[in-house]
């Protein structure tokens, strides 16, 4: 991810210093942009690709916690199915309801 994230940057450094200013972030990186002051941690009014890369983290991060989540409810829920199935393998007449 962070490969992409640094061409991406690399393109829209349209005077090639190595820092995104305002109008660069606007006009190439406009979900950036919304969060420039956020995104500029030095507080210089430019973003580097440190800062950048910093940001790309933090939304990798957030997007794995989301996925592990999901995961473990899927494995409860697939516990969940497999209880009930055994229950009525047991007491036909009984079954198990979840909510």
């Amino acid at each position: 991810m962070l490969e992409s994230v640094e061409r991406r940057f690399i393109l829209c450094d349209s005077d090639n210093n190595e820092q995104l200013d305002v109008y660069e972030t606007t006009v190439c990186l406009p979900q950036i942009a919304r969060q420039f002051r956020r995104v500029d941690t030095d507080n210089d009014n430019l973003i580097s690709f440190d800062e950048i890369a910093i940001l790309a983290k933090a939304y990798q991060d957030k997007i794995n916690s989301k996925d592990s989540v999901n995961s473990q409810m899927l494995k409860v829920m697939i516990n969940l199915h497999r209880l009930q199935h055994l229950r009525k393998k047991i007491n036909p007449k009984k079954s198990i309801k979840f909510p």
